[in-house]
């Protein structure tokens, strides 16, 4: 499989960050949602709202059932003060694992 890695901008009104992705050889839905329609993209309005409450109250981020990580990047982009991520799945997790690792 091909490694291809997607930057991601999250631009707020006063705070921009990026992080990276692994599009998983073209196979990852969250990638490919975010490269159409920007970080604001994938489950619309999901990303907006966690970042502007990341941005407003910098949390503790849970994220349970993880997946590859888009949500745990997006609470750390948006200024999340920490993350606790788990994905239980071994392949899905090494995915999250460097995304992680990239980013």
């Amino acid at each position: 499989m091909n490694t291809f890695w997607v930057q991601v901008d999250v631009q707020l009104e006063d705070r921009s960050s990026r992080f990276f992705m692994n599009d998983c050889g073209g196979r990852d839905q969250v990638v490919a949602a975010v490269n159409q329609g920007g970080w604001r993209g994938y489950e619309a309005p999901l990303p907006e709202v966690i970042a502007k409450l990341c941005k407003g109250w910098k949390p503790v981020f849970l994220d349970v059932g993880a997946n590859t990580g888009y949500y745990s990047l997006l609470a750390v982009a948006a200024g999340a003060r920490k993350v606790f991520a788990y994905e239980p799945v071994p392949s899905i997790h090494k995915i999250f694992s460097d995304n992680i690792a990239e980013s």
